[in-house]
């Protein structure tokens, strides 16, 4: 004999609620089932047996599409016109749009449709979106990375509440394992065009077990050779160019020395326009020497006897003819 349902409505304790399903997880279950409670009467009383049940997803109360396939449970034991079963409908299934459950009972299609809802912690998680490889999605119901954000205009803000004088905002980067190559990369950030080609980059990481770290920045499609990179050690390289910062500078004013670095030991004043200019360690035949004077002069700078640098000023005027000018010296040791 086949039983008629007249009636389901939701189970809600110390509530009276119009039929609502509460899409609320099971932790004995898989991550996107859910747990439905509800109550069949059957003439108007409660009802007791075994009944077959057929859920069906749609996404509009009375019309719509079918999402996913029927949850069907047969057998399904009925107490005092209680029943609580499992549902998984997927992930995909819920994409933050409005969802209806349609019921069957021994082939009684059950009317209306019961609303899905939030449960009370999900109110809180609006928007954002977990397929079923557990990849996030905010602004997407199709994120293609672990994390995937969409928007007009995406932003992500890190703000620090602390007063501290050293609190500051930070993006941390962290390998948990060093890689088993050559190069053991620490972080990157990857800038895309509307294709997914990374058109720029910024890497950070290390060339070889206790070596330093280095920060890449390049750009272009498939650049194999970054157009900058920082060393700790050495200082800027520019493409296979390597620009180190200098070994020693000094600036002068007339025979008196203004500011200098503490690899000068000395410079010397020993006549109108002839400066000798002492390095710990002295000068190398590799060392770089650049030195300019002010308007209307003209300087020479050479290794002397000694390792120490000699550096001459003229006047425009008669540049046969030595004076004091200021000048600036900056030294390169490749």
């Amino acid at each position: 004999m086949t039983r008629r349902a007249a009636a389901l409505a939701a189970l809600c304790p110390l509530l009276a609620l119009p039929p609502v399903a509460l899409a609320q997880p099971d932790p004995k279950s898989s991550d996107t089932a859910f747990t439905y409670q509800g109550r069949l009467t059957e003439s108007g009383a409660p009802a007791n047996g075994a009944y077959d049940l057929a859920f069906t997803l749609w996404t509009d109360p009375v019309a719509g599409s079918q999402i996913g396939n029927p949850v069907v449970v047969e057998d399904l034991s009925v107490e005092h016109g209680l029943f609580s079963v499992q549902l998984d409908f997927g992930a995909s299934a819920f994409d933050n749009s409005g969802r209806w459950l349609e019921i069957t009972v021994n082939d009684d299609t059950l009317s209306p449709r019961t609303p899905i809802t939030r449960s009370p912690y999900a109110v809180q998680t609006r928007g954002i979106f977990v397929d079923q490889n557990q990849r996030v999605g905010i602004g997407t119901t199709t994120p293609e990375h672990d994390l995937d954000i969409e928007s007009d205009v995406a932003t992500a803000r890190l703000t620090t509440n602390d007063p501290g004088p050293l609190s500051v905002s930070r993006l941390l980067f962290k390998r948990s394992v060093n890689a088993q190559s050559i190069y053991t990369g620490l972080g990157a950030i990857d800038f895309a065009n509307l294709d997914d080609v990374v058109e720029a980059s910024i890497s950070a990481g290390r060339l070889g077990a206790g070596s330093s770290t280095r920060l890449d920045i390049s750009v272009g499609v498939g650049n194999p050779t970054p157009q900058i990179t920082i060393f700790p050690e050495t200082g800027v390289q520019f493409g296979p160019n390597a620009v180190k910062p200098p070994l020693a500078y000094a600036k002068v004013v007339a025979n008196a020395t203004v500011a200098s670095t503490p690899n000068i030991t000395s410079i010397t004043h020993s006549a109108p326009g002839l400066y000798r200019v002492h390095i710990d360690g002295g000068f190398q035949d590799t060392d770089i020497t650049l030195v300019t004077v002010g308007f209307s002069g003209v300087a020479t700078a050479r290794v002397v006897i000694g390792g120490d640098l000699l550096v001459e000023t003229y006047t425009f005027v008669n540049p046969h003819v030595q004076g004091d000018r200021d000048f600036s010296l900056v030294i390169y040791r490749p």
